[in-house]
């Protein structure tokens, strides 16, 4: 068995099981309704298991009134069918109401008869009414006989709601259920239904009845009944179970289906190293590791960010994570995940990494996925110790928290990357041409200068001694255009017989198109496709014979070239040294100046005929930066449109009362701040202006450093932005500039914790204390979603007040949707937040571990135990504290 095999066999703690908890024996209905359903006991039992099989019905509770012989045989035709049964009996008590009392499985037929007898029941006479009292009976069931009871059918006229006793409802230690047929808002009764909504006055309860579908099963279709069955979550089928989940029926008890399936990390095992051996099987909602201090819960954590390659959010949390794994995963360790996607339809994956490689993701059947750990789960947060605490300063973090609300691609991706990529190739290509640009102008301005000094040796007619030196500089001007535009031509023609030559049609193969409605165009495509590249193949070789032939052709042309060029230059030489001096200069050495006077006229008159296309390509580029800006502006207010819809949707709903939020367009300047930094002489003093502005655009600064440092100071002067970083940004080179406008100032998040106790009072996030600033973002963090957050003690610089009050409020309704992982110290997360799985880490000097005994749910009694040793100090201080709070 593989270690995530193994993981995936072990319990996954509380789960929701459907439940008929008032299954009758075979003789029920013709007893106590004269009714004949035409089957012998063994058929009513036999037919009866293969419903509860059919339905998923996994937990059945016999509740007859008097046929607990009948028991043994329908126990084992069940169990036979992997159900478990709570034996138990219907009573009617001294107030005249009915009671189901249910007991552990494999309660013997004369238990029960006894454990009935005990209730003051008449065996012999089990539908007359009890000589005790309902709170009697409960008291006895719970304390005594290690059972449990509900009301059952509790709207009809036997029944407890119908009694109208409140001294009774209001027993919330002894009354914790009870059966109807529906939810409470459904019954007809104005009154019952007031006192079921815990509306009613003289009604109230402290902790509302557990509301559950139990109705009478009198015969197996009875059990095709919605008011039959329920779900309710436990880890294992129990008394405990069942009182834990009628002490939290919010958290455990459902009328209908669990709420829509999510993404979740299934299983883990970690080999080698610190946690080696662990196997862990996770609950799809709320799961908590707990341990003393030192025990591993953060290497634990660390280890699943690892995996799934994450990075913490800070340089500094970056250096914990590196030094957690690199002291307790470094020998070999590897950490293997199940992973259920929901970007991938469901489907479970498997990513494995061990120490010092990279992650790798698995397929079901063991192949090799080319998807990685952000494929699988894009929206995953794993947040370690004060991670929390840095979003709320942390403008990026702010951001990317609201931007988990947008759906996938809307704010980021390829187009965002795209244009980024076009800004800064244009910027590249711009700078190029414009130097370019710049170098023609420069060279083209000294002609006149140029040709007025030439002219002087035209006095002297040098021009008429030396005229091969205009020719052949003409001549070498022409010979080096012709190598460029060769070149430029072979490279074309290169590019095309490549691309024509790997014209793969793979992808239109007879086994791509089998079974495609349009197959017969697409094969046609392909053969027109196959047909043209056959057709180009003798063109194209010819085009490349043509330019082989013409390269060679032109180096001899070239070589006989440059040997007559020799013999000019070498005549032109000895033409010039027979020239007369002039002014104590030697006639050489005029000749020498006149000559490289002439080439450089004749290298750069060619210029001014090509000024007008390099003018044209420098607009073209500007042209199109013009555009890219404008499409990468469109972008961001498409992005800062996104995130304030998505703002003001969570203000109308799920943030209501709690946080506001406010998103402000170009409100991060960091980027801003980082650029004019960068510049000589600036320091933070100088850009503090940038905090003061009110509307700071990227755009309109650019345009205004067109204008002039005026121009600049009358948009940003009032701010206090000085007069002489002013002129410094109008003074900018062009380069700078275009960087400049290819800034990106994101919109800024800001947060609004309601303070308030009652109503409503809204503070700033950065005039809260830490405590508040962590209570904003746990918040966001807890919203809607359907991929895991994992968390290393949420609850620091929280109170618990807070916890128990908001928190674990929100986590309850949240985790219906969405899985949780906390590492914790704090006993109101999984208590009061009912986790579904709880692991208890413990640890020796050099390896920790979760015993399976102590992993699972608060209804299994060796976790109850673990969670109330290390959360709450072990039974005698709970004991202790209870005492001295008076409860």
């Amino acid at each position: 068995m593989s270690p995530i095999t193994e993981a995936l066999s072990r319990s996954a703690g509380a789960v929701f099981r459907r439940c008929a908890l008032q299954v009758n024996t075979w003789a029920y209905a013709e007893r106590w309704r004269q009714q004949h359903h035409g089957r012998t006991e063994a058929e009513f039992n036999a037919d009866l298991a293969e419903t509860c099989a059919r339905l998923g019905v996994q937990v059945v509770g016999l509740a007859d009134h008097d046929g607990i012989g009948a028991y043994p045989a329908l126990t084992d035709e069940l169990t036979a069918a992997g159900v478990t049964v709570f034996p138990g009996f219907e009573l009617t008590c001294a107030e005249g109401f009915h009671m189901v009392c249910l007991y552990p499985p494999g309660t013997s037929g004369d238990e029960l008869t006894h454990l009935r007898g005990g209730l003051g029941v008449d065996v012999r006479q089990p539908g007359e009414p009890s000589t005790q009292t309902c709170i009697g009976i409960a008291k006895r069931v719970i304390q005594e006989q290690g059972g449990i009871w509900y009301a059952p059918h509790m709207s009809q006229d036997n029944g407890l709601l119908k009694a109208k006793l409140p001294a009774i409802w209001q027993e919330d230690r002894w009354v914790l259920a009870g059966h109807l047929p529906g939810p409470p808002e459904d019954l007809k009764e104005i009154d019952l239904r007031r006192i079921a909504l815990n509306q009613d006055p003289n009604y109230r309860r402290t902790r509302r009845l557990a509301f559950i579908r139990a109705g009478d099963v009198a015969n197996p279709g009875d059990l095709e009944k919605v008011a039959s069955t329920c779900l309710i979550k436990m880890a294992e089928p129990s008394i405990e179970a069942l009182r834990q989940a009628f002490l939290d029926p919010d958290s455990r008890i459902r009328l209908e289906a669990p709420e829509r399936p999510h993404a979740q990390i299934e299983a883990i095992a970690i080999d080698n190293g610190y946690l080696d051996g662990l196997r862990l099987h996770l609950a799809d909602n709320l799961n908590a590791i707990i341990g003393g201090r030192g025990t591993g819960k953060s290497t634990l954590i660390e280890a699943l960010r690892y995996a799934l390659d994450q990075q913490p959010l800070t340089e500094e949390a970056r250096k914990t994570h590196r030094e957690i794994l690199k002291e307790n995963l470094r020998d070999g360790g590897a950490v293997t995940l199940a992973v259920r996607s929901q970007t991938q339809l469901g489907r479970r994956l498997f990513v494995r990494r061990r120490y010092g490689e990279p992650a790798e993701v698995r397929n079901e059947d063991g192949s090799l996925s080319c998807l990685t750990p952000a494929d699988l789960l894009p929206r995953l947060g794993i947040y370690g110790q004060n991670e929390i605490l840095k979003i709320a300063t942390d403008e990026a973090s702010k951001t990317n928290l609201l931007a988990r609300f947008l759906p996938l691609g809307d704010c980021e991706g390829p187009r965002r990357a795209e244009l980024g990529a076009a800004l800064a190739r244009n910027r590249g290509e711009l700078v190029k041409a414009s130097e370019d640009l710049d170098q023609a102008r420069s060279a083209v301005a000294q002609l006149p200068k140029l040709r007025e000094q030439e002219s002087r040796y035209q006095e002297l007619h040098l021009d008429e001694k030396l005229a091969a030196v205009r020719a052949l500089s003409r001549e070498k001007g022409l010979v080096g255009r012709v190598d460029e535009e060769l070149g430029e031509v072979a490279q074309r023609a290169g590019d095309l017989v490549e691309s024509v030559s790997a014209w793969d049609l793979t992808y239109l193969s007879d086994k791509a198109l089998d079974g495609l409605p349009h197959g017969v165009r697409l094969t046609a495509m392909r053969e027109r496709i196959a047909t043209c590249a056959a057709d180009l193949d003798p063109h194209l070789t010819a085009i490349t014979a043509a330019l082989a032939t013409l390269t060679s052709g032109l180096e001899q042309e070239q070589a006989a070239w440059r040997s007559g060029v020799a013999q000019v230059e070498t005549e032109l030489a000895r033409a010039a040294a027979d020239l007369p001096g002039l002014s104590g200069k030697p006639g050489e050495a005029i000749g020498r100046e006149y000559m490289d006077l002439v080439r450089r006229i004749e290298s750069i008159a060619p210029l001014q005929a090509r000024l007008a296309g390099f003018e044209a390509a420098v607009r073209s580029l500007e042209d199109e930066r013009r555009q890219l800006l404008s499409e990468w502006r469109d972008w961001q207010a498409q992005r800062f449109d996104e995130l304030a819809r998505a703002a003001k949707r969570l203000n109308q709903k799920e943030l209501q009362g709690k946080l506001r939020i406010e998103v402000r367009n170009w409100g991060n300047r960091e980027a801003l701040g980082d650029f004019l930094q960068a510049l000589p002489g600036v320091g933070p003093k100088k850009i503090e202006w940038l905090d003061r502005v009110d509307t700071l655009s990227i755009a309109a600064l650019s345009a205004a450093l067109t204008q002039g440092a005026d121009a600049v100071l009358a948009l940003y002067g009032a701010d206090g932005l000085g007069r002489g970083l002013a002129e410094q940004l109008a003074g900018l080179p062009p380069v700078q500039r275009w960087a400049l406008e290819e800034l990106e100032l994101p919109p800024r998040v800001e947060i609004h914790l309601n303070v308030a106790h009652q109503g409503e009072r809204y503070r700033r996030l950065s005039d809260l204390s830490t405590g508040q600033k962590c209570t904003a973002i746990l918040h966001l963090l807890l919203l809607d979603s359907d991929e895991p957050l994992i968390v290393d003690q949420p609850e620091d610089h929280l109170d618990n007040a807070f916890i128990a009050d908001r928190i674990v409020t929100t986590l309850r309704a949240a985790k219906q949707h969405r899985q949780f992982l906390f590492a914790t110290h704090n006993a109101n997360i999984p208590v009061f937040g009912d986790a579904e799985w709880i692991g208890t880490l413990r640890a020796d000097q050099d390896h920790a571990e979760i015993d399976p005994q102590e992993s699972g749910a608060i209804d299994q009694s060796r976790v109850r135990d673990a969670v109330s040793e290390i959360l709450e100090g072990g039974q005698a201080a709970f004991e202790m504290r209870r005492a001295k709070y008076g409860y």
